[in-house]
């Protein structure tokens, strides 16, 4: 059986975020199906199992046609039954796939998807940004700590515009620093303070739309009234607004252009989302994203490259609409030594990965969530010898998605004896002519040990 390879397809789509999936193509969903080995058996049906998986970002339901082909193994002659389907891909858990460590200090605040599929995180601790590529192999740093162009105290947020630059939220420092792609210092703004252009006591989140407006947000040294304020891509202030809960720790622009903001009460234990026009209107605010009612502190979020939104809360991570309506509730993150909990950082690229930090630790995590089906094709046992034998299983129409490797193989493996089901090799047969007769015939005695004889006639 060949094996099928069409291009993978690509859709350019544009999507700001907290995780600042800003530009570039959005990966299109894949479907592929693996192959299948079997051992024949001689009994009761066994059943071929093809796992038909979805890679990249998974946005709408899918699903995907399959028919069994033939091979050497022939359907109507008994070897397996034929099928014909169509077969829908449900999420699984999380799959952990790789990580990055400081290899000790360090503690990383946010995460973002940028351009090119590349991440950038801000590390609190150590003052500085770092950059990795899509498989977490750090490409640059920058930043030390300081007061001036280009150092930092206490970084709490990233983003990333649509033209490459990134912004930094320095907080110790009162102040917006913008950089270009790779690091090199354009420019800043701001000053200590609670007017307009100034950042109170903690300068907390930063987030880019679509036209490049930068939107920040802090809160008051008595902890009572958080705000939001929105400049151009330059530093000029363009208006401010509070919201209803004290401290917005984290900002995100959604694929509808709202603003979200995260924000904790006053004591850091109930986490809201306050959702706004770009102009500061108020729009809607929930608390209810998980069916166990609200949120229970601590929560980050980020929006996909599907515009839904994943929150992080304690030791768990929800999936939600746009509009706060329930999706899911994902299995704990965990990697091969323990669970996750207490995630600082959480961001969803373009791709269908999920990656984050957690509370005072250097290391990112980054994660797959799997869409998969069993598609079980019976396979009938006999009791003859023969050769192993192959079939195949053939994907074609598929829904929400593209086939990347549409054709599975799977492999009959003969597990009869070529001596006959009820016969047992036996290596002692004691073999010798007991009788020849050049005429026409000998005689061939077949004596195993503790047996009577049984003869044979060769015709010569």
């Amino acid at each position: 059986m060949c094996r099928h390879h069409l291009p993978a397809l690509v859709l350019a789509v544009i999507i700001s975020s907290s995780c600042s999936i800003v530009t570039g193509a959005v990966a299109q969903t894949l479907v592929s199906v693996g192959d299948a080995r079997i051992v024949e058996g001689d009994g009761a049906p066994a059943r071929a199992r093809f796992t038909v998986t979805a890679t990249g970002p998974v946005c709408a339901p899918i699903s995907v046609d399959f028919a069994t082909v033939d091979g050497s193994a022939i359907a109507i002659d008994g070897d397996y039954g034929a099928s014909t389907g169509t077969v829908t891909l449900s999420p699984g858990e999380p799959r952990y796939v790789s990580s990055w460590t400081a290899g000790g200090a360090g503690s990383l605040n946010r995460i973002i998807a940028g351009r090119n599929d590349d991440l950038f995180a801000v590390d609190v601790q150590l003052d500085r940004v770092l950059q990795f590529d899509r498989n977490l192999n750090l490409i640059r740093t920058w930043g030390s700590t300081g007061a001036g162009p280009g150092q930092f105290s206490e970084p709490r947020s990233i983003a990333q515009a649509y033209d490459g630059s990134v912004f930094v939220a320095d907080n110790g420092n009162h102040r917006v620093q913008k950089f270009d792609a790779t690091g090199n210092f354009l420019e800043e703004w701001g000053s200590a303070g609670n007017g307009p252009g100034q950042f109170d006591f903690f300068l907390l989140s930063v987030a880019i739309d679509s036209s490049n407006n930068v939107y920040v947000s802090d809160r008051a040294l008595d902890g009572a009234i958080g705000r939001i304020q929105k400049f151009d891509q330059l530093g000029n202030f363009v208006t401010q607004w509070n919201t209803a809960g004290a401290r917005p720790v984290g900002l995100a622009v959604g694929a509808n252009g709202n603003v979200y903001a995260n924000v904790w009460d006053v004591n850091g234990l109930v986490a809201n989302i306050e959702v706004f026009a770009q102009d500061g209107t108020p729009l809607t605010a929930w608390t209810t994203a998980a069916t166990a009612g609200q949120l229970r502190g601590g929560a980050r979020f980020a929006f996909d490259g599907c515009g839904r939104v994943y929150i992080s809360d304690i030791d768990r991570v929800v999936l939600a609409r746009e509009d706060g309506v329930f999706i899911s509730e994902l299995p704990a993150l965990s990697i091969p030594t323990e669970s996750l909990r207490y995630l600082t950082a959480l961001c969803a690229d373009n791709a269908g990965r999920l990656f984050v930090a957690r509370d005072g630790s250097p290391d990112i995590f980054g994660f797959t969530i799997t869409h998969s089906a069993v598609v079980e094709v019976p396979v009938f046992g006999d009791t003859e010898f023969e050769a192993d034998e192959a079939f195949g299983l053939l994907l074609s129409n598929p829904q929400n998605a593209a086939i990347a490797d549409g054709a599975g193989d799977a492999a009959i493996v003969n597990d009869d004896s070529e001596v006959g089901p009820n016969l047992v090799p036996n290596p002692s047969f004691d073999v010798s002519l007991i009788g020849w007769s050049a005429a026409s015939e000998a005689v061939l005695s077949l004596s195993p040990d503790g047996h009577d004889d049984a003869s044979a006639v060769l015709v010569s």
